[in-house]
């Protein structure tokens, strides 16, 4: 039997906690997520946090020990086994599928470690797919895309597909895809795993900047260092949140 993971230190929540101010974008209550049924697997147990919004926070953990269900949860791309799950101040708990999918086109901006480009479409038209939900003409549309696209830097590059594309180009205009709905909450879950150092540099610049825009960020990362740079780190062993703190780099002097 694994031993009974830490809890936080209530001084680290107390720092958490006077740091932040905001309403709430993400609110989970109790969460827990269980998977099979003769031996189950409780990916997640009994899980608190609230995520405010242009708040920049890292979820680190070894592997299995739940940050990537976490994330899930929180991105509607999965549902609870117990508890309250409230996205952008909606009960997604319970929802079904066609809920889950407009909050997630409303609320929600994703980036991942592989980028999930389309490979016969332009960057324009990549950045575009995100809003197909959106009842908008195609001029709107594109329109739109050429602007987030600028956002990331990459303007001159809106009509090169992604074989054409550095991986850190390619990450951006992701990144942008994520941006085109004016979302509340961006995901990244290993933003810049698969970038050289100083793509994941550029990549991890743009997505600091976004919670002085009053979005939230939360991103799931292995690299220490690279939590360090957000403002919160939340620690997770063994499907649970064994600490919640104010990054290092965050505390003034």
């Amino acid at each position: 039997m694994s031993e009974t993971p830490e809890r936080a230190r209530p001084a680290e929540r107390t720092l958490v906690s006077s740091a932040l101010s905001g309403r709430p974008l993400i609110e989970l209550r109790g969460v827990g997520r269980t998977y099979g049924q003769g031996v189950p697997v409780h990916a997640l147990v009994g899980v608190d946090l609230t995520i405010h919004e242009g708040e920049f926070a890292a979820i680190v953990g070894p592997s299995g020990s739940g940050k990537s269900t976490l994330l899930g949860l929180i991105g509607l791309l999965d549902q609870p086994t117990t508890g309250t799950v409230l996205v952008d101040g909606v009960d997604m708990s319970r929802a079904g599928d066609r809920a889950r999918t407009h909050q997630r086109a409303r609320a929600l901006g994703f980036v991942f470690q592989q980028f999930h480009l389309v490979p016969h479409l332009d960057a324009a038209a990549n950045v575009e797919t995100a809003l197909l939900y959106r009842r908008l003409g195609r001029r709107r549309r594109r329109a739109s895309a050429f602007e987030a696209l600028d956002r990331v830097g990459l303007a001159d590059r809106a009509h090169h597909r992604p074989v054409q594309l550095s991986g850190g180009e390619q990450q951006r205009v992701a990144i942008a895809r994520a941006l085109v709905t004016d979302p509340p909450i961006i995901l990244a879950d290993e933003p810049t795993g698969a970038l050289d150092t100083a793509n994941a540099a550029l990549v991890l610049g743009l997505l600091e900047s976004l919670p002085g825009e009053g979005r939230a960020v939360v991103m799931v990362t292995h690299d220490l260092d690279l939590a360090a740079r957000a403002g919160r780190i939340i620690s997770t062993r063994d499907g649970e949140v064994v600490d919640d703190a104010v990054a290092p780099a965050a505390v003034a002097p």
